[in-house]
């Protein structure tokens, strides 16, 4: 993963998920998180053939900017962040 996606889930994981012992490592959160950012980035053909820098001309919205809030919406909406 290219370092803005380190950076990414670097900062999804400490203000999202935490250290408490219940919750997933680095590692797991990486994998899962890391592995939706790099295959947003790098898609495989149309209707959705922007890569991260792109504009969405249909949206006039950054692809990078797209990436990272589906990002944020799969860490939000995780199991990592419910109360028990």
């Amino acid at each position: 993963m290219a370092s803005e996606g380190e950076a990414v889930v670097n900062q999804l994981f400490a203000r999202i998920v935490g250290t408490s012992v219940s919750q997933p490592d680095i590692n797991e959160f990486t994998t899962d998180v890391g592995g939706l950012i790099e295959s947003l980035c790098a898609p495989t053909g149309p209707p959705d053939n922007l890569t991260c820098g792109a504009v969405n001309q249909r949206t006039g919205v950054n692809r990078t900017v797209e990436v990272i809030k589906a990002a944020c919406g799969a860490a939000l909406g995780s199991g990592a962040t419910l109360v028990q």
